[in-house]
């Protein structure tokens, strides 16, 4: 439909490289042309699949959704579990929350502090809950928007701070991690953005991140305006990076070694 109409691509001149990332993956998968393809709703997988339902409706209004994409996406009425619980998208706080438990065992004994970056619905935070009340002595939680805090709002050691990743952390603390749950990659330079954040560590502290790799974000958030013009960088997908891009970042900001 985007190749299509031709009058959609020169308004939104950005669908080019959605639709070029789709036809490469495409290419030679499936019989005919383009413009010949059908699609066919597997109603079992509809009911079955969070994942596969939650971009079916979305794709169902799809002139909507390109009208105003990340208004669609946060509209849907799965969207926060969508996060919570789709297999897909949940797996990144679960393991992140994990590689932090494992990490803060290095530092036994010693009170950790640590800071969210992109906190968001605070998922993270709420599994790490553990953690935070046996062995931190602070959990900081940052976003440029609104928090939902949920069961943390009286926790006692949880704190929010309003953070843009794109600027220096605020305050003079230093922090001994730093995590980020699909956060760095909203940032105009991910090079500035890990700069900033290593100037907030502590010796010897870690930034953990968690980020989607390859085209796999393009076919939603992509077709948004602010996912191609964002980056100041070069990237290859948008937003986001291959995995060799990310390691080819992190040892371009001096102080940062790749673990």
């Amino acid at each position: 439909e985007i190749q299509e109409d031709t009058t959609l691509l020169q308004s939104r001149p950005w669908l080019n490289e959605v639709v070029k990332h789709a036809e490469l993956c495409l290419e030679g998968s499936c019989e005919g042309s383009q413009s010949t393809r059908s699609i066919q709703i597997n109603e079992r997988l509809y009911e079955a699949s969070l994942h596969y339902r939650f971009h079916v409706d979305l794709y169902s209004d799809f002139k909507g959704l390109l009208q105003s994409t990340f208004l669609s996406i946060s509209s849907h009425p799965e969207h926060e579990a969508f996060y919570e619980k789709n297999g897909v998208m949940c797996s990144s706080p679960e393991e992140l929350a994990m590689f932090l438990g494992l990490v803060c065992k290095e530092w036994h004994g010693t009170s950790l502090s640590v800071l969210e970056c992109g906190a968001g619905s605070c998922g993270l935070a709420r599994r790490a809950i553990p953690l935070i009340d046996h062995q931190l002595e602070q959990y900081v939680c940052s976003d440029i928007s609104a928090m939902r805090l949920g069961s943390l709002e009286d926790h006692r050691k949880v704190t929010t701070m309003r953070h843009d990743v794109n600027e220096p952390v605020k305050g003079d603390r230093s922090y001994h991690l730093i995590v980020a749950n699909n956060a760095i990659h909203v940032a105009r330079s991910l090079r500035e953005a890990l700069a900033n954040l290593r100037d907030s560590l502590v010796e010897g502290g870690m930034i953990l991140i968690e980020e989607l790799l390859g085209d796999f974000a393009l076919y939603l958030w992509g077709l948004d305006q602010f996912v191609w013009e964002t980056p100041t960088d070069q990237r290859s997908f948008g937003l986001w990076v291959s995995f060799e891009e990310w390691k080819a970042v992190i040892e371009d900001v001096d102080g940062l070694e790749l673990l």
